[in-house]
């Protein structure tokens, strides 16, 4: 079986400027979208990815929830004959950043919901009961909404554990998805990503894609995590938000 790589996006915002660190502009984002389809040669069943011409398989997935997915976003994967996982948080339909009609279209266009927890929080922080009711919660509800079975469950916060992993099995979840960074040589039970960001240029996004920049990122991924152990989650956190402007969102 050949490497996949699964991409993950969160927002795709109109403006070039100011965005934060995970949103990706609406023109780079067609930019990319365009890219892979000339790349695209077959579609592989076993997941919902594609086979690119230098051989790895590339899957696309979307953390939070965000009304413009079912809008531009879809409208560009569809010009594109392109599907997608749409991983939504709970608390995200509560704040209306996207509906439960925009769900509806996604599913209705082919695309693949899966669950991004109820409240956003670090799931490794929280009880077993309290991971539970977030994981079994999440996917009943969304269940209800496009009435099919929740099979995926993207991980909140980039954070996981052994103890996540174990109850999404139990909740019922095929595959994990997790902000680690690399390629899957198999479609394991946790499944790694690349995050696509604001500072991702094209020629960044091509090496993405041939696999040239993973060793690099896979390296800036273990400083990060060696900073998050020795500094705490928390406190690593706060100090990313002093120093990288518009770090991330408020989601809790």
């Amino acid at each position: 079986m050949a490497n996949t790589l699964i991409l993950l996006y969160h927002d795709i915002v109109k403006q070039t400027k100011n965005l934060h660190i995970y949103d990706v502009s609406l023109n780079a984002f067609k930019e990319q979208m365009e890219l892979l389809k000339v790349l695209v040669s077959d579609e592989n069943k076993e997941m919902q990815s594609y086979r690119l011409i230098n051989g790895h398989n590339c899957a696309l997935t979307f953390d939070d929830g965000y009304r413009v997915w079912a809008q531009e976003v879809l409208e560009i994967l569809k010009a594109s004959k392109l599907k997608a996982y749409f991983f939504i948080c709970i608390k995200n339909i509560n704040d209306a950043s996207i509906l439960k009609q925009h769900i509806k279209t996604l599913h209705e266009n082919g695309m693949i919901i899966g669950s991004h927890s109820v409240t956003h929080r670090f799931m490794h922080q929280l009880t077993e009961k309290e991971i539970y009711d977030e994981l079994e919660q999440s996917k009943k509800a969304l269940e209800d909404i496009i009435g099919q079975k929740v099979l995926y469950f993207s991980v909140p916060r980039g954070v996981c554990n052994e103890s996540v992993l174990q109850i999404a099995k139990e909740v019922g979840y095929k595959h994990v998805f997790t902000s680690q960074i690399g390629s899957n040589e198999t479609l394991d039970y946790a499944l790694q990503r690349i995050a696509i960001k604001r500072d991702t240029r094209t020629e960044d996004f091509k090496a993405i894609l041939d696999g040239t920049s993973l060793d690099r990122m896979v390296l800036e991924q273990n400083l990060k995590d060696k900073a998050k152990k020795v500094l705490g989650i928390d406190l690593y956190n706060r100090l990313r938000r002093i120093f990288i402007p518009r770090a991330e969102k408020q989601r809790i």
